[in-house]
């Protein structure tokens, strides 16, 4: 997994500033995560499974709370202050109901974004295999999840964009041409 964060200008009409971007990969090759990572709730559920292509698979339970929205057990990494940009391959391919790889804005409690490649089958809501952007508060699911199906079992490129109060979420198949999903608040 690689994820890039990149700060950008304050805004339109913003002078011109040199973005400072930091690179961060973890290969998640072993057991010990890298220190910059930070658990919500219970690290003691993940595990780490060697593949036969030699790349390793980490899972963890995503914990269903009564309403079906707990962020529990999301692995975390601060972000820098201001506008920012997040990026990553999600190589995945869901095959039942509610699998979800993801990127997560996350704030606190039930206030959180997610951008990600799942699988859903619920009439009127979701799109079977597709990239999914939705925004969760206290109030559940809010403002649509801009369900958009995708045709390619391979993996799947997104990023989040921060700019003031506005994340907008994209998908990529090779990272070279982007898709805009939709923006949240």
């Amino acid at each position: 997994v690689i994820l890039v964060l990149a700060a950008f200008p304050a805004g339109p009409g913003s002078a011109p500033v040199q973005a400072e971007t930091t690179y961060f990969y973890d290969d998640f090759t072993g057991p010990d995560l890298d220190a910059i990572w930070d658990w919500l709730e219970n690290p003691a559920e993940y595990d780490f499974k060697e593949l036969e292509d030699g790349s390793t698979l980490l899972t963890f339970p995503a914990y269903q709370g009564g309403d079906g929205i707990d962020p529990r057990n999301t692995l975390l990494r601060p972000v820098p202050p201001g506008d920012f940009s997040i990026e990553t391959r999600i190589l995945f391919e869901p095959t039942a109901n509610f699998q979800f790889a993801c990127l997560v804005i996350y704030q606190e409690g039930l206030n959180f974004l997610q951008l990600g490649r799942a699988f859903c089958d619920l009439e009127e809501v979701c799109q079977g295999n597709a990239i999914y952007f939705d925004k969760v508060t206290s109030d559940g699911f809010v403002d649509g999840n801009f369900a958009t199906p995708i045709d390619s079992p391979e993996g799947a490129y997104l990023r989040l964009e921060r700019r003031g109060e506005w994340v907008r979420g994209f998908f990529s198949y090779e990272s070279v041409t982007w898709s805009e999903i939709g923006t949240h608040w």
